[in-house]
């Protein structure tokens, strides 16, 4: 994370949960970046409350929460060897906790929870606490339920929310790069990569060229172009299952696509006699309406968050430009941005020509924080 002002001080707030209610727990101030202050704050593994007998999974919750908050840089953890509550016998409600044993410890903060499983599914409560002001803190307190693979994300989700609290900005622990890479052969595939992994891992085994990875809404598949049967087409790949189907049905040229926040509409690039246009489509790949009807070429749609507009790249000033048009008004496309350049497409860039290829070379196509 980048030095950065924000709109809580981990310091400020140290001193002000003490006296504040649990209704307005959030005080208000500045932080100027990791390192500057270290929020003392103590995680303590989950209590099992049944399915668990072991603690392994409790246990594996704490060590990845505790580490996606040190790498943060804004807090010191609390050595596990000192924390004077058994985690298997003790409370996890604030009417239950030693919260003077606690400050003697030097903890500001204090995260408990519990995990029950059942089969392969675990279900998961953590809470957040304020030890001075000896209180729960409700915003920053999570319930997930899900397969027990997907525990290491819970703890994730968790600690972007901890983060969120303290300084107003989510953090990244729960995001995921959907990317194209050469690494494992010539030809290009989908890899992702999360916060976690040491290495990116493959989704795709198109043994073809491969392009524009997009994510779904839901973040349970990734849209792409593939060269598979010798044309660019849409496809998309269910992250879990691996499974790849075709997104738009019968003959044409689809360069690129992006679904809309909701899921519900497709923009796509469509080529016709050289040409190439923006299109709306339905979830199933049916045709709704043709947006754009120029000469130059328009490529690239990228969403507005707010499903009503949407950003392309477009030649048809002379260069390669981003336009905005809406999808509510029927006008010519504005050039410019009126939402933040961050949030806007990466592929529209000036072309260029091919580079040499170079084993292990990658892509980063598409990069999304919010992810999941």
């Amino acid at each position: 994370m980048r030095t950065r002002k924000g709109v809580a001080a981990l310091a400020v707030l140290a001193l002000g949960l003490g006296h504040a209610s649990p209704a307005a727990a959030v005080v208000t101030g500045q932080i100027f970046g990791p390192g500057s202050e270290s929020f003392p704050i103590a995680v303590v593994p989950l209590k099992n409350l049944g399915g668990d007998p072991g603690g392994e999974l409790g246990a594996r919750f704490a060590q990845v929460l505790s580490r996606d908050l040190d790498l943060s840089g804004y807090f010191r953890l609390l050595d596990p060897k000192t924390f004077i509550e058994n985690p298997q016998t003790s409370g996890i409600t604030a009417g239950e906790i030693d919260f003077v044993g606690w400050a003697a410890l030097g903890a500001q903060a204090l995260v408990k929870g519990g995990v029950t499983t059942s089969g392969d599914t675990a279900t998961v409560e953590v809470r957040l606490f304020d030890v001075p002001g000896r209180h729960d803190v409700p915003q920053a307190s999570r319930r997930y339920s899900g397969p027990r693979a997907d525990l290491p994300r819970m703890a994730h989700k968790t600690a972007d929310a901890i983060l969120e609290f303290l300084t107003g900005e989510r953090g990244p622990f729960d995001s995921a790069i959907a990317l194209v890479s050469t690494r494992g052969g010539r030809l290009k595939d989908i890899y992702r990569f999360t916060f976690d992994q040491d290495e990116p891992v493959k989704i795709t085994d198109e043994r073809s060229l491969v392009v524009n990875p997009r994510w779904r809404p839901d973040a349970r598949a990734i849209l792409f172009t593939s060269y598979r049967q010798h044309f660019p087409h849409l496809f998309q790949v269910e992250v879990a299952s691996r499974q790849v189907s075709r997104v738009v049905p019968g003959p044409g040229v689809v360069l690129d696509g992006a679904w809309s926040p909701d899921g519900s509409k497709l923009l796509v690039t469509r080529e016709e006699g050289g040409n190439s246009n923006i299109y709306l489509l339905d979830r199933g790949g049916e045709l709704l309406q043709r947006l754009t009807d120029h000469w130059a070429i328009d490529v690239a749609p990228a969403w507005a968050p707010d499903g009503r507009r949407f950003a392309f790249c477009s030649a048809r000033a002379g260069s390669p430009q981003i336009y905005i048009m809406s999808l509510d008004e029927q006008r010519e496309p504005v050039m410019g941005a009126r939402w933040p350049l961050s949030r806007l497409l990466l592929h529209a860039r000036r072309p260029r020509p091919p580079l040499p290829r170079r084993p292990g070379r990658q892509d980063a196509e598409t990069i999304d924080p919010r992810c999941r």
